[in-house]
């Protein structure tokens, strides 16, 4: 009789710790995925607050270059003219950063008044056109390739 409790909790033991492995699992994103995906949230995000500098000139927000700076060199995936696009876009955001640090800095938010947005508009918008095509055209063939088997083989 004592023998069979051992049993049932041996495999009772057993089977929790694969439900735990099993469902603690995540199925690993293809990166480009992940990149593409990081890139697109950062484009919204700029645009977002560049309409919000419009808005109120006087603003000290700044825009994001982060996906940028991690993967900024590994998007030989996407077409030439959207990593054109998307390099001249984060030059200018670079620019515009240094730009609203200084303001901060001084603590003279005229400066940002003076800030050409008109030239941020449209790379960002082709920025956000190119990586929604890539993304368009090969959702299904990275969903594919990242798809495993619960140990990840």
């Amino acid at each position: 009789m004592r023998a069979d409790w051992s049993l049932i909790l041996f495999v009772a033991v057993i089977v929790l710790l694969i439900w735990f492995v099993l469902r603690g699992r995540k199925r690993g994103e293809s990166p480009r995925l992940q990149v593409v995906i990081a890139l697109i949230a950062t484009v919204n995000d700029n645009l977002r607050i560049m309409e919000t500098h419009r808005i109120d000139p006087r603003s000290t927000k700044k825009f994001r270059d982060g996906p940028w700076k991690s993967y900024g060199d590994r998007l030989d995936f996407l077409d030439a003219v959207t990593t054109a696009v998307m390099k001249e876009s984060f030059t200018l955001i670079s620019d515009f950063n240094a730009t609203i640090d200084s303001a901060k800095k001084d603590k003279n938010p005229a400066i940002l008044q003076g800030l050409p947005l008109e030239k941020l508009k449209e790379p960002l918008a082709k920025s956000k056109e190119g990586l929604a095509t890539w993304l368009r055209l090969n959702l299904q063939s990275e969903m594919q390739r990242s798809r495993r088997g619960p140990f990840g083989f």
